[in-house]
């Protein structure tokens, strides 16, 4: 019976206590500099998890919204941009902006619709002022989204403007940067960082042709192939390609330079289909994470989130009857002998 008890808690601690191994792989840059600060590219999906934003705005009655909270409201804001119902988002974010006119994301969620909607002047507005209230969001990265906006006002005036010239403008990280020197290297990899990350924000919104999100990629793909990974680059570049299709910004050539470099540093190339996929795949968000609004939602979402503790407790209560069938049966053995 104590070894039944015993297998019991082991499997339940089992149940919690999943390791998962870091691995830690070199990159090499085209001067042959290798390197293992730099962490490789996300997976830029190019669509969202729609049956999740449609599941959350199930959950409450929008023509209610005063019953509503603020920061559910602005949420909802977002999913109902996701389905493309931006006339409603809109409404929904200037409503709350008047009632609310410094909470961070509600700005920031304002601007990017309204950069949707193609009003750039709002848009640079309200993404500036969002970057007042809170400078660390988005891991410092917005500025990104500033360099966007000029950018596309710049391609409005000129649409030849994005063939020459560089959206984010990065030539003070086009240095060679010495290979023992930390800080400048850090500096270089935390823009590449901000970029990277603003173009998985930006990805699920853009369709091809978007030679804007091309210019960045491209650009991502050059400070990749100078200062970490020209394996990321040559995926950054076929990326851009994707939004690109009539080779505007040459990326053929690009690519058609990193291969003999590719050839002699041995550097693997990420897969495309992994880092890239259709928009038949997303990253599919936790159900966990609905707003419990009902009282039945409340309960399910307590038992959903306590589902081990629950398990452990029923494993002990079987435990319990299995030990007191067994003592009650040998008991009994014991009486009928007498």
């Amino acid at each position: 019976m104590k070894r039944v008890i015993i297998l019991c808690c082991a499997c339940f601690l089992g149940y919690f206590n999943t390791s998962i191994g870091c691995e830690n792989a070199y990159t090499v840059n085209l001067r042959g500099q290798y390197h293992a600060m730099y962490l490789g590219l996300p997976v830029f999906y190019r669509a969202f998890d729609l049956e999740f934003s449609r599941d959350y705005l199930r959950r409450f009655d929008l023509s209610q919204r005063e019953n509503i909270s603020y920061q559910h409201l602005s949420d909802a804001a977002v999913h109902l941009t996701r389905l493309g119902k931006y006339a409603k988002a809109l409404d929904l974010l200037q409503w709350l902006n008047k009632k609310y006119p410094n909470k961070y994301k509600i700005v920031a969620n304002l601007g990017t619709l309204y950069e949707i909607n193609g009003q750039l002047d709002s848009a640079y507005y309200y993404i500036q002022k969002g970057m007042q209230l809170n400078a660390k969001s988005h891991y410092g990265s917005e500025w990104v989204h500033l360099s966007i906006l000029k950018a596309k006002k710049a391609y409005q005036a000129d649409p030849s403007w994005v063939l020459y010239n560089n959206v984010l403008n990065m030539t003070h990280l086009r240095d060679t940067i010495a290979e023992k020197d930390r800080d400048k290297l850090n500096i270089a990899l935390t823009r590449i960082q901000h970029m990277v990350y603003q173009m998985e924000e930006r990805i699920p919104f853009s369709k091809t042709p978007d030679v804007i999100v091309a210019n960045v990629m491209r650009e991502v793909g050059d400070l990749l192939a100078l200062h970490a990974s020209i394996g990321d680059a040559h995926l950054a570049y076929q990326i851009a390609q994707y939004y690109d299709p009539k080779d505007q910004l040459r990326l053929k050539n690009r690519l058609a330079k990193l291969k003999p470099l590719l050839k002699k540093y041995g550097a693997p190339l990420p897969s495309l289909a992994e880092h890239f996929p259709d928009e038949k795949h997303f990253f599919k968000l936790d159900r966990q994470s609905l707003p419990a609004v009902t009282t039945m939602q409340k309960v399910q979402k307590i038992l959903e989130a306590n589902v081990g503790v629950i398990l452990f407790f029923l494993i002990l209560a079987g435990i319990a009857g299995v030990y007191f069938l067994f003592f009650r049966n040998r008991n009994k053995a014991k009486i009928e002998k007498l």
